[in-house]
């Protein structure tokens, strides 16, 4: 139903990696509100039945029962309550947000938005990591970075990724601005696992036979294909950092407003255009 944000997981098994070859064992769980792609990818992804006090309460202290050392979050949009029930177990909890503006309960909030308005937890007494430096990222990037030549004389190439669910099907709305756009551009869309508008994006691009269309699903990772692309359109979360750390010029088509948020922040520090809510892109003000 969406409710669980793909970039969240993507961040946790970024996370998760990197803990491996700290010598850390990480033990993952998400919920079945995720798109079934993750549990076939990932084998070893364990299932919570909810997000909800009660679910997490119940969680929180299996897990301390099966040996674990500490709780590390990553939702959509933990509140006060959810927190409450995580640190009721005596583990250590580390939240990652985005969000803001609540108070919650943990040892070590990360909030990795570039939107300082963001930044503020009133009440709550939590060590603080804040900015997109703090972003769990897919070491991918970093490997890639400073490796993306200048693009020389016209634009070759578009790759279109508005997030892993796309609630609002905004990448119907570009692929029908695109179709109608420079044929020999490549115009490639990026579909994550919660993408439910397939059947009427393959009918958009038919219209559109001879304009370099071409539509990838659920990849692990979308460094090789920014780094070798002229320009990003992004929805402005965490694919708008990784366009940055690869220095791709980006465009941002917003849904939420700490979307908006952030892409404006890139664009007042130099980075990027914020184009607007891409659910209304192309219509007539």
């Amino acid at each position: 139903d969406g409710i669980v944000g793909t970039g969240h997981i993507k961040e946790s098994l970024s996370l998760a990696g990197a803990m491996r070859k700290a010598g850390i064992q990480p033990d993952l769980w998400c919920t079945d509100a995720a798109p079934a792609y993750f549990f076939k990818a990932y084998p070893g992804l364990r299932r919570i039945r909810s997000l909800s006090p009660a679910a997490l309460s119940s969680w929180a202290r299996r897990v301390k029962n099966e040996g674990a050392s500490g709780l590390l979050v990553d939702v959509r949009d933990l509140r006060r309550k959810q927190s409450l029930a995580l640190s009721a177990a005596g583990l250590p909890v580390t939240v990652i947000d985005e969000m803001g503006g609540k108070s919650i309960v943990a040892d070590l909030i990360v909030n990795p938005l570039n939107a300082p308005r963001r930044h503020r937890y009133p009440g709550s007494h939590a060590r603080m990591l804040l900015g997109p430096g703090f972003l769990p990222m897919d070491p991918g990037y970093a490997k890639l970075a400073g490796r993306r030549a200048a693009p020389k004389g016209p634009l070759r190439s578009i790759l279109v990724t508005l997030g892993g669910v796309d609630r609002s099907g905004a990448t119907l709305r570009v692929a029908r601005l695109l179709g109608g756009w420079r044929p020999w551009v490549k115009k490639r869309l990026i579909l994550g696992p919660g993408f439910r508008f397939h059947s009427k994006l393959r009918t958009t691009i038919e219209d559109f036979p001879r304009q370099n269309f071409s539509v990838k699903i659920s990849l692990q990772s979308l460094a090789p294909l920014m780094v070798d692309s002229d320009l990003i359109m992004t929805v402005g979360g965490n694919s708008l950092c990784e366009a940055a750390c690869l220095g791709a010029p980006a465009l941002v088509a917003y849904e939420e407003p700490h979307e908006r948020e952030q892409g404006q922040a890139f664009e007042a520090g130099g980075f990027g255009r914020c184009l607007g809510r891409g659910s209304r892109l192309g219509r007539k003000k």
